[in-house]
């Protein structure tokens, strides 16, 4: 028998209680069938990131993230706008229908990680790390894009319009049906791959 009420089972206050028994349930318990877990307060009161942890539909509006780990976690539709996530690791998480509007994301590890349908209006992503992720459809209107390397990035109908992308690595990036910024030919380093429009 588990300690935690059962033989694979939850226990009952583990889903009814605060966000460390949701926490620790979501990390120690196979998921139960029919249940969605949905942690929506901050990561912080379980002392920082949590990689693989599930925030679907998360608010972390205006919180300080600087440095934590989201490697692997599921923050679909999760919005972090306004948010303060300096050098914050992404790899692999799943960030799709995301919104993450003014958000500082400098220096912010992305490898991997799904944004599709993501929403990065204005945010600060200066020398970020995009390698291999999927920005299909993603919105980086007005983003701060400087430094950041997009190689071998999806941005399939991705709007980049008024984004600054001066020393931004766009090789082997997937850009067909991508809005793209006036004055793209001031890229500094290896231009966008065959796709670009």
């Amino acid at each position: 028998m588990s300690a935690l009420g059962g033989e694979g089972r939850c226990c009952r206050s583990c889903w009814s209680s605060a966000l460390l028994l949701a926490l620790r349930c979501g990390l120690l318990c196979p998921p139960r069938k029919g249940i969605r877990q949905e942690v929506l307060a901050s990561p912080r009161a379980a002392g920082g990131g949590v990689p693989g942890g599930i925030f679907y539909g998360a608010r972390f509006q205006f919180k300080n993230l600087n440095f934590d780990n989201f490697s692997e976690a599921d923050l679909r539709e999760a919005d972090l706008s306004a948010a303060d996530m300096y050098k914050a690791e992404f790899r692999n998480a799943d960030l799709r229908d995301a919104q993450l509007r003014s958000t500082n994301l400098r220096d912010a590890d992305f490898r991997g990680a799904n944004l599709s349908r993501a929403v990065l209006l204005k945010a600060n992503l200066r020398g970020a790390d995009f390698r291999g992720a999927n920005l299909t459809q993603a919105v980086l209107l007005k983003a701060n894009l400087r430094d950041a390397d997009f190689s071998g990035a999806l941005l399939r109908a991705t709007d980049l319009r008024g984004a600054r992308l001066k020393g931004a690595k766009l090789a082997d990036a997937h850009l067909d049906g991508a809005l793209l910024p006036a004055g793209l030919g001031e890229l500094e380093g290896p231009g966008p791959g065959p796709d670009a429009r």
